[in-house]
């Protein structure tokens, strides 16, 4: 009994302890002016709210295919089409001359010689991709999409299937989570297709075989809550997708601490893939939405107490050697002179959900490269 009674007051005086270690740490921060955020992996930050509820399900954000080829939607074309870098002049192409170079390739379907300004655009077009496109027999009029699509090697990723699979199979089993045998309407609708996608990290045209963005969005709900969803294959297959967004419990909610204790030291693509596979998707073909996320860290960042005031964010080599990146990623920088040509096309309202000013982001950040 003594023995018990003696664990019982250990336990007390270090919970005490414990408390008033806590207290006495937020009293120190709370004295501090700023505070510094070192070595912070960028591309897998926000959380699934952020990915599924701010951008996945944000029409304004990712219009459907169908709304970008409305007759009287050129100017969504025009504001949300391709980053195109310009590497004679280190900037990124205007936008009116993107928008005029797809319009020429939906209407002759290959690039001619005779096109009056190819040179800015002759390195996305390669012999293998032209293969690929003939081999699918794939044009740009009905097969370019301006909609992001999952690649269904990122879903199988996103969704912790095992990859040693046939594709089919492994297509049937993500089919099947998301609901797709639920409804017979949808046993005729291809989710799956070819398209060919604007690779804006890599700048290239590629051939990709995914599931749009929009198709995605119907099947997890469209914009409401997974609390709100009666449809059980709609809450389930919504609770996937957050899932590859976010350390969640299997049904979606929120987990305890204790729960993150399975996830611990798994942060990384390269150890943990399942949580930066579709992300990846994202601000693959959209660096707009690799901005967005950094301008949501950053806001976070400069709106806590105490304020975070330097932070240094961890990024791949591959992507800190490529000027268009770097371009986008120095958007919010406190010193102006580092701005690239990105930070024009926000002041054109060309992204409309990316602030034009920068004075609220009082956040001094750097890159370190990842190798």
């Amino acid at each position: 009994m003594a023995t018990i009674q003696c664990r019982k007051r250990k336990r007390k005086d270090l919970t005490e302890e414990q408390e008033w270690n806590t207290a006495n740490l937020l009293k120190s921060l709370q004295k501090k002016e700023g505070l510094c955020e070192l070595h912070t992996h960028l591309l897998g930050m926000g959380n699934a709210s952020f990915w599924v509820d701010t951008i996945l399900t944000d029409r304004r954000i990712l219009p459907t295919q169908d709304h970008f080829m409305k007759k009287n939607q050129s100017s969504l074309r025009r504001d949300l089409g391709p980053l195109i870098w310009n590497n004679s002049i280190q900037q990124f192409i205007d936008s009116e001359q993107v928008f005029n170079f797809f319009g020429y390739l939906s209407s002759h379907d290959s690039l001619l010689p005779e096109y009056k300004d190819m040179k800015p655009f002759c390195d996305l077009i390669s012999e293998e991709f032209e293969r690929k496109k003939d081999h699918h027999k794939l044009t740009y009029k009905e097969n370019f999409s301006y909609d992001v699509v999952f690649s269904l090697e990122n879903m199988v990723k996103g969704l912790g299937l095992k990859q040693d699979q046939p594709r089919d199979m492994l297509q049937c089993v993500i089919e099947e989570k998301l609901g797709v045998y639920t409804r017979s309407d949808w046993n005729h609708h291809f989710f799956f297709k070819y398209w060919i996608i604007f690779n804006a990290r890599e700048q290239k045209l590629e051939i990709m075989y995914g599931m749009q963005a929009a198709d995605l969005r119907m099947l997890i709900g469209e914009t409401k809550s997974i609390d709100k969803l009666g449809n059980t294959a709609k809450r389930d297959a919504r609770a996937h997708i957050i899932n590859a967004f976010s350390m969640m419990n299997s049904d979606g909610t929120e987990p305890r601490s204790v729960d993150f204790h399975s996830f611990r030291g798994a942060f990384t693509p390269e150890f943990y893939p399942r949580r930066f596979a579709l992300k990846d998707s994202l601000y693959t073909q959209r660096l707009d939405l690799l901005a967005y996320l950094l301008q949501h860290v950053l806001h976070r960042y400069s709106t806590c107490v105490p304020p975070v005031k330097y932070c240094e964010f961890s990024v791949g080599c591959g992507d800190l050697t490529r000027p268009w990146m770097l371009d986008v990623l120095s958007t919010f920088c406190i010193r102006e002179d580092l701005h690239g040509s990105f930070k024009s096309l926000i002041d054109k309202n060309c992204f409309p959900w990316l602030k034009a000013s920068t004075s609220e982001l009082k956040v001094d950040y750097r890159f370190l490269a990842g190798f």
